[in-house]
């Protein structure tokens, strides 16, 4: 039996040699045709590929959806694409290329303002590689090392204080949700009753745009949904994570193409990536790197959209976040009940920080069942809470709150159903680099390959007014802290519009000097008789002249001595090796300001203990006694430290005089006090000498500071005032050369401007440790910024320096302490 082949082949053989001739013939004719049609459609479909790439995201950003001043009730319909235009097929009969109009958008006076969230994008997140369209915008334009986030580091708080420049507790979004004891209400994300106006205070960017007669639109951002002041953006939408990423591209196009009249100024986009999958998977995943690639995508067809339509130098965009991302672990938990009934109290936040409301206002007990019971928190009443946090003065905030350390989450008791402590979260104390986030700026109005240092994220607001070239409402942020990072920005006024103290010398009249010197309280008991001889020259020291007064000037306070923004009744007092303002109501120094070389910290301190009174100062109504100190339990504390002058016999002798002495507790005295005047030392001497302003300050009104006896001595009203908080200003060249070579006396401007500074505002407290932490946690936890300590004070600590260095040394909170080795 034959095979299916042989047979074929067989049969073959038998056919005639002119059948053979034409199926060759019909076959050939049929390969040609078959070709010409290959060719044709490889033609077609080259110019095709060739249009669409020419068109690059085209077919994408015309698939928009239909903005409206009205939020549509359901997800923006996506509309299909639309039909191509027909394939070119012949070139244009000009020599010369036409060029394309100019686009609308770079016509107008006011370039549009793009403000782009990426949420929970961690600041690092920017050095995995995985970004290079923000990589190559971030080159080209500005570029933060990192952008500090507000305390509590939560997702609407902080979107909310980026558009407003207020922090959380001004604004009154303390959390993704929060219990309004007047409103009897709650208020979390995704209530139907969290747009009413009643919860949003301050003036979010978009709001302040319209009252200016600027339009403009949201696709996506905090507050958005909601009438503030009356007013809501022009464009905007009902928040849906289901609308595509580039469905929210494609509207910014079709709004930047409008005409001029409908044109939207200010813009907000926001993309819920990376911080979803940071969430569950946690921030070292693979499934993050993926969304920092998408949400890259994202910004790369703005980028290319943008070039396509020539409108590349007409837009400014800024690209930030809220927060960072920290990864959880269900083995640390930290649980209230152990500690105290928590069916006494209302457990209003927990997770990376902890919110109590008490039911029957025993607050401090409540706060000490907890504090120090556990080595892995720190417990506060919120008024208590470091001064930086800004996270007391709204009554949404619950009394007590509570900080984990980084890692650790609380919760009011265990439950097996919790298991949102797999992944990752945010939310702890803004000082934990991983809550650190990004800020990225370009276009028209920015500089170009700039790179800043660190700020807090209250300060974008007022960039954003600056950039739109509109007033901004009030704000906790500083006008000008970033103009340094615009091409032409507007000139900073003047700051300082204070006064400084009158200046209280030795007086002329003999009669008087002669009261001052030998009055019987003059001189404290504790002065030891072989000691009281060097007080006739100490005092002698004293009568300065006026170039001897400028030359301490220059030496310790090259920027100018301090101001005062209210009339304050207070004496500037002089002296060789510092300065002092002294309080002629509180009877205690102000601020002690001096410049401390590396040379004169080696110095070892005598055990001169001789207080006494300053001349220059009137007995009855100035100056206080050595009784006031006496049964007080509260020891004499310099804020000019005796061991720094202790080079100098006469400086250290004056430096026990009253007018340098504050009451402090033993224990503050001795631990956290003691301990950062040590590190300022070791400052000076690595640095080669660092300027310093130490200060008191009574946190509370003048009238309850005069009606209110326990800020008193002794609850004697009008005796020596009692400090609630202690403070240092430090400050050192960004070079330190700068100073070890020319020295200060000889240099009257310093450093040539560049300047870095570390603040602290430190709680006077009974205790060396109320938290149970070392004592550099302690310092740490109560950084703060200058600005913070002047408008507490109400003290202008840098008159002289131009404006545009003060903003930006002032307005710097610092998140790490300089090295010591």
């Amino acid at each position: 039996m034959f095979s299916e082949k042989a047979q074929f082949e067989e049969e073959s053989k038998k056919q005639p040699d002119g059948k053979i001739k034409r199926s060759y013939l019909i076959a050939g004719i049929i390969l040609i045709i078959v070709a010409f049609a290959i060719g044709l459609l490889i033609g077609i479909f080259t110019q095709r590929a060739a249009n669409s790439h020419s068109d690059g995201q085209d077919s994408t950003i015309t698939r928009t959806t239909s903005a409206t001043t009205k939020a549509p009730n359901t997800v923006p319909p996506v509309t299909r694409r639309p039909t191509r235009s027909p394939v070119i097929t012949s070139r244009p009969t000009t020599s010369k290329p036409t060029k394309p109009p100019i686009p609308g958008v770079c016509k107008g006076k006011v370039k549009p303002l793009l403000l782009v969230s990426l949420d929970g994008f961690r600041w690092n997140y920017f050095h995995r590689g995985y970004s290079p369209n923000i990589s190559k915008f971030a080159a080209e334009g500005v570029r933060a090392e990192y952008m500090q986030s507000s305390f509590p580091t939560k997702t609407f708080p902080n979107h909310y204080t980026i558009v407003t420049g207020l922090y959380p507790a001004y604004h009154g979004i303390i959390g993704n949700s929060f219990y309004d004891p007047v409103f009897k209400d709650q208020f979390y994300i995704g209530a139907k009753n969290s747009s009413q106006s009643r919860w949003w205070g301050g003036e979010p960017i978009w709001v302040t745009a319209r009252k200016h007669n600027l339009k403009s639109a949201s696709y996506f951002w905090v507050g958005s949904e909601s009438k503030i002041a009356g007013y809501q953006p022009n464009y905007w939408y009902t928040y849906s994570g289901r609308v595509p990423f580039m469905d929210r591209v494609d509207q910014f196009f079709k709004w930047m193409e409008m005409p001029d009249d409908e044109r939207p100024s200010m813009v907000t986009m926001y993309f819920d990536q990376p911080d979803t999958a940071g969430h569950r998977y946690g921030p070292d995943s693979a499934e993050v790197n993926e969304q920092i690639k998408i949400v890259d995508d994202v910004m790369g067809a703005i980028f290319y959209g943008l070039k396509k339509r020539g409108m590349q130098d007409c837009v400014n965009i800024i690209i930030t976040a809220d927060h960072g991302m920290r990864k959880t672990c269900c083995n640390r938990i930290l649980y209230f009940n152990k500690y105290i009934n928590t069916t006494e109290v209302y457990v209003r936040n927990s997770g990376p920080f902890g919110g109590i409301q008490t039911k029957e206002g025993n607050v401090d007990e409540v706060v000490e069942n907890l504090r120090c019971k556990n080595k892995h928190w720190k417990v506060f009443k919120k008024e208590d809470l470091p001064i930086r946090m800004h996270y007391y003065d709204n009554r949404r905030i619950p009394e007590i709150i509570v900080l984990p350390d980084e890692d650790w989450i609380v919760r009011q008791s265990y439950s097996p159903r919790y298991t949102f402590c797999h992944g990752a979260n945010h939310g702890w104390n803004n000082l934990d680099p991983d809550m650190r986030t990004i800020f990225i700026a370009g276009g028209p109005a920015f500089k170009s390959g700039v790179i800043i240092k660190p700020f807090l994220n209250i300060e974008i607001y007022n960039l954003m007014a600056t950039v739109l070239n509109i007033p901004p409402a009030k704000n906790n942020g500083t006008l000008g802290r970033l103009h340094h990072i615009l091409k032409n920005p507007p000139p900073i006024s003047k700051i300082s519009t204070g006064q400084p103290g009158k200046v209280c010398r030795v007086p002329q009249d003999s009669a008087i000097l002669a009261a001052r010197q030998n009055c019987s309280e003059c001189i404290c008991s504790s002065c030891h008789p072989s000691l009281r001889a060097n007080l006739t020259r100490s005092n002698e020291a004293l009568k300065m002249t006026a170039e001897q007064e400028k030359h301490s000037e220059q030496h310790n306070l090259p920027w100018g001595v301090p101001k005062y923004e209210n009339a304050m009744d207070t004496c500037t007092l002089y002296h060789k090796q510092y300065i002092s303002g002294y309080s002629n109501i509180y009877h205690i120094p102000l601020f002690a300001g001096y410049f401390l070389s590396d040379k004169e910290s080696t110095a070892s301190p005598n055990k001169d203990t001789c207080y006494h009174r300053d001349i220059r100062l009137d007995i009855a109504t100035q100056t206080s006694n050595c009784s006031n100190y006496v049964n007080s339990s509260y020891e004499k504390g310099h804020l000019m430290p005796k061991s720094d002058v202790s080079f100098d016999v006469v400086t250290q002798s004056n430096s026990n005089m009253l007018s340098n002495i504050v009451p402090l507790h033993a224990a503050f005295k001795t631990g956290p006090w003691n301990y950062l005047e040590m590190l300022i030392n070791k400052w000076s001497k690595k640095y080669g000498g660092i300027f310093v302003i130490s200060g008191a300050m009574i946190k509370a009104d003048h009238e309850t500071v005069m009606s209110d006896p326990s800020y008193w001595l002794n609850g004697e009203i009008g005796s020596v005032a009692i400090p609630t908080h202690l403070y240092k200003i430090v400050v050192k060249c960004q070079d330190s050369d700068q100073v070890a070579c020319n020295g200060s006396a000889s240099n009257h401007k310093p450093c040539g401007g560049k300047l870095e500074a570390l603040s602290f505002i430190l709680p006077h407290s009974k205790s060396a440790s109320p938290q149970c932490h070392s004592a550099v946690s302690q310092i740490f936890e109560h950084v703060s910024s200058i600005a913070d300590i002047e408008k507490l004070t109400g003290i202008d600590f840098f008159p002289e320096l131009p404006a545009e260095l003060q903003v930006q040394l002032e307005a710097q909170i610092p998140t790490e302490l300089w090295s010591i080795f």
